[in-house]
């Protein structure tokens, strides 16, 4: 007879603390507060939690005005980040929930209603023809063998996995949600990001990889599961095209990418602490800034 704090021989942890062995445990219904992997963790319980850094808050918090935006902006709905969330959904298989709504665009009374439902669900609404794109999409991206073997259904395997870290430099809660991740023997694991892409070609999404911070967010993923004990061998980003043929391309940082973006993560993760200790998350500042004008102003 197995005892309960024998080894999981799927994740390497003591059976009291392991994840898998508590999977069908009722999700949490606030945000954690003790490092860990947390399977079952609802998005919005995530996403909306104040107190932890997630790689999205790094980025924004490095930014003039960055501390402000992040704790008093407000997240706006919007067509695009619904079809990426969407298209995460049926790739994965988990996620948030999908409502089809039966009309050819929004502007419609009833659209409208059943769209603002579906939010007030937690669900992403989609057009027909916006769901039928989007399926279409991952059904592409399935169908092409090197995508498929990135994301195995085995038992090893987990999608959409919330973890919590402490920085132990800062003393910040730092959080990550793992679009799939695969854990081997020794405590090692395997990393898949999908990215929803105009240009999934491997010059431009290098490019646009750059601007948008993602060697951050790599950083910062792999800094979370390091301070939890594991090691990435391997963090692939698959970047799939919008438009058919939706074709896609995968992707990974250099090791001086990512020693640049955990640059920014130490740096934000300070920040986080020094606003957090004051309660104070400035803007643009109170200074009067001086003005001149750029060259290309002059010639008229």
């Amino acid at each position: 007879m197995t005892e309960w704090n024998d080894i999981c021989p799927t994740t390497d942890l003591d059976r009291g603390a392991c994840w898998h062995c508590k999977a069908k445990a009722a999700p949490a219904l606030v945000a954690p507060t003790e490092p860990g992997l947390y399977p079952d963790l609802p998005e919005d319980i995530y996403h909306s939690d104040p107190n932890s850094l997630s790689s999205t808050g790094v980025r924004l918090l490095v930014k003039p005005g960055g501390p402000a935006k992040l704790r008093y902006g407000v997240h706006e709905d919007n067509d695009d980040f619904d079809i990426g969330t969407a298209a995460h959904t049926l790739l994965l298989g988990t996620g948030t929930g999908i409502k089809v709504v039966e009309a050819a665009t929004w502007q419609g009374k009833e659209a409208k209603i059943a769209r603002a439902q579906a939010r007030a669900e937690g669900k992403v609404p989609l057009l027909r023809k916006q769901y039928n794109a989007t399926r279409a999409m991952v059904d592409a991206a399935l169908a092409r063998p090197e995508v498929a073997a990135l994301f195995p259904r085995e038992e090893n395997c987990a999608a959409e996995m919330s973890a919590y870290a402490l920085d132990l430099d800062t003393w910040v809660m730092l959080r990550a949600r793992f679009d799939y991740i695969i854990f081997l023997p020794g405590k090692r694991v395997r990393v898949r990001d999908y990215k929803t892409s105009k240009d999934a070609a491997p010059k431009p999404f290098e490019k646009g990889a750059a601007n948008l911070g993602y060697y951050v967010q790599v950083a910062h993923y792999i800094r979370v599961l390091k301070l939890l004990g594991y090691t990435v061998e391997e963090f692939i980003l698959l970047a799939q095209e919008k438009t058919e043929p939706y074709l896609t391309s995968l992707h990974e940082f250099d090791a001086e990418a990512i020693a640049a973006g955990d640059e920014i993560v130490s740096a934000a993760a300070k920040l986080f602490a020094e606003c957090s200790d004051f309660d104070q998350w400035p803007g643009y500042g109170n200074q009067i800034n001086q003005m001149s004008l750029p060259r290309w102003a002059r010639e008229w």
